[in-house]
């Protein structure tokens, strides 16, 4: 993992702004509630809600191997492990993003179905969708 990788996850998941390089971490309330947004080029690749302890990640189309990069930290780092699935990550297949918890993958478009928020140019994917994409949906 990157230095800047580590440093600006850790501080995502601490509540702690930085900004290292082309990637920032910002303290956003939305209604009297915090939540931390992770930004690389100033895309929000990702919030974390310490509230409701949810994290919802996308590529706003930017499907580069520095979001992948990013986007696999914040996942192994917050909400990686999952006692009944194992590891989520992402990985590219033939150009095409699939999100993976052990030999279970599917398509990161597959999870879009799930009629997630579009904020801009960017489609968002819970914690939530995860565990019912990979974990109890085998199909």
């Amino acid at each position: 993992m990157r230095k800047v990788t580590r440093e600006t996850v850790e501080a995502f998941y601490n509540g702690q702004e930085i900004k290292r390089g082309n990637s920032r971490v910002e303290r956003v309330d939305v209604g009297g509630f915090v939540v931390y947004v992770y930004r690389l080029h100033g895309n929000a690749i990702a919030i974390y809600d310490p509230y409701k302890h949810s994290l919802e990640i996308s590529h706003c189309n930017w499907t580069t191997p520095t979001t992948k990069e990013r986007l696999n930290a914040i996942l192994s780092e917050g909400f990686g492990y999952n006692v009944i699935a194992g590891l989520y990550y992402i990985t590219q297949i033939n150009f095409e993003w699939f999100i993976c918890s052990g030999n279970n993958c599917k398509e990161w478009d597959y999870f879009r179905s799930f009629n997630n928020p579009l904020i801009g140019n960017c489609g968002y994917i819970n914690d939530k969708d995860l565990d019912r994409g990979l974990i109890y949906n085998n199909d």
